[in-house]
């Protein structure tokens, strides 16, 4: 996606002006954390930063999306353990319908990445 991100943003900015639209980034931390996926975008648009009112949403889970799917699906998991090659394709509507309900009230123990992304759901209005 790091490749693609300038492309994409310019994608968006040019169906923005016709058009209701949105463009979210979705992109595994892998093994760094959320700030330094979070400056490689930034840093990919030199001169011409994502701005406040534009809909362009990053969503940065820390490892692996599984981990995000695990946790807010009930299941105790650490931002660095590998749950790549778990089976959570069945507990994704369950996930989703979490994420969209924490989005107003996160619980206490949120994983870091997850209230990330929270705050980044916002730029959606």
């Amino acid at each position: 996606m790091r490749e693609n991100y300038a492309r994409a943003v310019g994608a968006y900015r040019a169906r923005a002006k016709k058009a209701s639209t949105a463009l979210i980034v979705v992109i595994d931390a892998d093994m760094g954390d959320v700030e330094r996926r979070t400056r490689q975008l930034r840093e990919a648009l030199p001169g011409d930063p994502r701005r406040g009112d534009e809909a362009i949403v990053h969503f940065i889970p820390r490892r692996h999306v599984e981990t995000w799917i695990l946790h807010l699906t009930g299941e105790q998991v650490d931002e660095t353990s590998d749950y790549h090659h778990r089976d959570v394709d069945s507990l994704i509507p369950d996930a989703a319908a979490n994420f969209h309900q924490w989005s107003t009230t996160p619980p206490a123990d949120c994983l870091h990445s997850i209230t990330a992304a929270l705050q980044e759901a916002a730029r959606l209005g």
